[in-house]
């Protein structure tokens, strides 16, 4: 990352709207509508503060171009409030910003969903056998329980949504 998109992302707002775009495209919905969810999420904090909607637009529209999916709503948007005194970016990150909406877009990235995502290989009501043979605690090799085996039964899966935005969109499961 470049030290001027460091300065575009540095914020709260900034980071949740980056986060929060890619893992909407990571669960499969298309840039329009990943637009679309982050703005009616993020309008509450349009009214509170100008400053907040110039941060929302111009991380949006630089989110989008790095993906290779940007409207010509967020465009317009991002280039209207980096141009206007609102904001706080200094000067070369400014230019470096609209220098790059100007640029040609690269073609879409396959955007992969978080690393923390994980699905659960076994179905509820599952038998797993564990062996209890390292550890870097001293006392568990002279243990009774050393080398036995420990059985786990899957008794629930717990689905927690991968953004709030899109609840239904796709899933991290814990057992």
């Amino acid at each position: 990352m470049a030290k001027w998109e460091a300065e575009i992302f540095r914020g709260d707002i900034e980071e949740s709207v980056k986060c929060e775009y890619r893992k909407l495209l990571s669960v499969n919905i298309s840039g329009e509508e990943a637009e679309d969810l982050l703005v009616k999420h993020f309008e509450s904090h349009f009214r509170e503060n100008v400053f907040a909607e110039a941060r929302f637009w111009i991380a949006l529209g630089l989110s989008e171009w790095q993906s290779g999916r940007l409207t010509q709503t967020a465009k317009e948007n991002a280039q209207k409030w980096a141009r206007s005194p609102e904001n706080d970016i200094s000067s070369s990150a400014r230019q470096s910003l609209l220098d790059t909406l100007d640029a040609p877009m690269p073609p879409p990235k396959r955007v992969r969903p978080p690393a923390y995502v994980s699905r659960c290989p076994w179905p509820v009501g599952s038998l797993l056998a564990y062996r209890i043979i390292s550890s870097n605690h001293p006392h568990v090799k002279h243990s009774p329980f050393y080398g036995k085996y420990v059985l786990l039964r899957i008794i629930k899966i717990k689905r927690i949504p991968i953004t709030k935005l899109a609840p239904c969109a796709g899933w991290d499961e814990r057992m």
